[in-house]
């Protein structure tokens, strides 16, 4: 599939762009993407070696999937309002990498759930309850 080989930055499989650069969309909602830490994230992209393409608030709010910008390596931060679904779907669509695990998105948003995850990995947990209003 598509990723680096963990060494060099070499890239598995066609890219985007017929010139080598490595397309990397960002995924997240206006006010995330242009945000100073994320400013601070992209300016570390070599622009010789990368291009990068924001999906912005329009594109990701009122456009359908198959309509967003192909690129090869997909950055995604949720916030409220942002459509996950959506990006899950284009991630099946295009399968971009993901730098970022999706569904962990989805379930950072369950405090308890993130609970369980640091529990099964050993991390210590202040002593809490749950009370549980799903049913």
């Amino acid at each position: 599939g598509r990723g680096w080989n963990g060494k060099n930055f070499a890239w598995r499989g066609e890219l985007v762009r017929k010139d080598g650069k490595i397309t990397v969309g960002v995924c997240a909602r206006d006010k995330k993407a242009q945000s100073k830490h994320m400013s601070s994230i992209l300016t570390r992209f070599d622009h010789k070696r990368f291009e990068i393409v924001f999906f912005g608030d329009n594109c990701i709010l009122n456009e359908h999937v198959e309509n967003w910008p192909i690129c090869d390596v997909l950055i995604a931060f949720y916030s409220i309002g942002f459509p996950l679904e959506k990006a899950e779907e284009y991630v099946l669509l295009r399968k971009p990498y993901s730098v970022n695990n999706l569904k962990m998105q989805r379930d950072i948003q369950d405090r308890r759930k993130i609970y369980s995850i640091l529990k099964a990995n050993k991390i210590s947990v202040p002593k809490h309850i749950f009370v549980s209003r799903d049913s």
